[in-house]
């Protein structure tokens, strides 16, 4: 079937997949199978993927890494193509997700979750926590729940607005893709008029209600083709373990280490990135066509 050329439907949806994740020891410890998988190819997608989630099983509700292992195993499960499953872990993980305020926190509160702490609740960069309700709403559209697919929108398009009116956030690329893929989402429940709106966002460009609907042309065995696309794995995060001192040093928090001193902790796991893995230009053709890719670079946020 032809796919009938109707901004933004026709354009193939492109996003870096991540392996989100803080970098506590025991964290690394548990995602190294994950990490190798995710290296080798889909040879060993399952073996890792059964491995984590028995794991999460084992944790207790209230576990500091449990988020994190959730969105780790949702990750994967998305690599492997089931899209169920990595829905409904994603739906999991996303209510335990606080979100770091970087524009608002004094420069002591800032400088402590610059490390990884095993007894803390992960902190989430603001991103992550809009690709948890992307992605989320990318495997409910897949598998044809409009119902959960919409709910997974309308929570992106919250936390987007206050991230944007309130923290600044500029998400580019990753707002509109989501705003696209929300317009196919509204338009197939049956929302024209929402559908619309996000359609012409979507494009940069601005809505305006009172103007007619595009003139669409005839059926004709003709479609829409929604594709979504993930290509990559973003440098994950690993521990530096160092003296409380150093670690206050490099955030330029001084104060920090005495306090902690005077707690009794003595080194820190400090947050670094390792390298990525060689990502690859993904290609999308119709009819043997390169189709254009509306893009978002998740690693450049």
């Amino acid at each position: 079937m032809a796919a009938r050329a109707r901004a933004p439907f026709a354009l193939p949806l492109a996003l870096a997949s991540a392996l989100l994740g803080c970098a506590t020891t025991s964290y690394e410890r548990d995602l190294a199978l994950a990490t190798a998988a995710v290296s080798a190819g889909d040879a060993s997608l399952d073996r890792a993927a059964d491995s984590l989630a028995a794991r999460v099983e084992t944790l207790p509700p209230g576990a500091p890494e449990k988020a994190l292992l959730l969105l780790e195993l949702g990750s994967l499960e998305l690599r492997r193509g089931d899209l169920t499953a990595a829905a409904a872990r994603l739906e999991v993980a996303d209510p335990l997700l606080d979100v770091v305020d970087l524009t608002k926190d004094p420069e002591g509160e800032l400088s402590s979750w610059l490390f990884a702490d095993a007894a803390r609740p992960y902190r989430a960069p603001a991103y992550e926590k809009l690709m948890v309700n992307l992605l989320g709403m990318a495997s409910r559209a897949a598998t044809r729940d409009w119902r959960g697919a919409l709910v997974e929108a309308r929570r992106f398009a919250v936390v987007m607005r206050y991230l944007r009116d309130v923290e600044g956030l500029d998400a580019g690329g990753l707002e509109r893709l989501a705003q696209a893929l929300s317009a196919a989402v509204h338009e197939a429940a049956g929302r024209d008029g929402e559908a619309r709106r996000l359609s012409v966002e979507a494009r940069g460009e601005t809505f305006d209600p009172k103007a007619p609907p595009a003139a669409l042309p005839a059926e004709g065995g003709q479609g829409e083709l929604v594709v979504v696309v993930l290509s990559g794995v973003l440098p994950r995060r690993v521990a530096q373990r160092v003296p409380v001192e150093e670690a206050a040093r490099r955030a330029r928090s001084p104060g920090t280490a005495k306090s902690l001193r005077q707690q009794g902790v003595s080194e820190l796991d400090l947050v670094t990135l390792a390298g990525a893995s060689g990502a690859t230009e993904p290609v999308v053709t119709l009819d043997g066509a390169p189709a254009a890719l509306l893009r978002a670079d998740v690693e450049a946020l």
